[in-house]
């Protein structure tokens, strides 16, 4: 058995950044998600909130393989890919309910 000890250099800007807009896009996503769901119709509104929480679920699934992909490179990295992949997960819902604002 081999046992490996990684001595990482962190300051707590280099965590803290990351984390900090990874929390701005988890919540901001989280919460035009939830929206986009209940705009369906009354008789999909099942189906829709189904269909987000099946998302999210991928969509975490995702979100701690993705950003381990570049463990080597270190945790600084893999923080900023969290970071980038949750500011995308909170943009696709906006421009997804402008473009349904604009087809009514």
């Amino acid at each position: 058995m081999t046992i490996v000890l990684v001595v990482v250099d962190l300051t707590a800007v280099t965590i803290a950044l990351p984390d900090i807009r990874s929390g701005l896009g988890l919540g901001a996503g989280n919460v035009v998600a939830n929206q986009v769901g209940l705009t369906a119709p009354m008789d999909r509104v099942g189906m829709a909130t189904g269909v987000v929480n099946t998302v999210k679920q991928v969509g975490t699934a995702v979100g701690v393989a993705v950003p381990a992909a570049p463990y080597r490179a270190g945790v600084a990295s893999m923080l900023l890919v969290a970071a980038g992949l949750a500011l995308a997960g909170a943009l696709l819902p906006v421009a997804l309910l402008r473009r349904a604002d604009q087809n009514v």
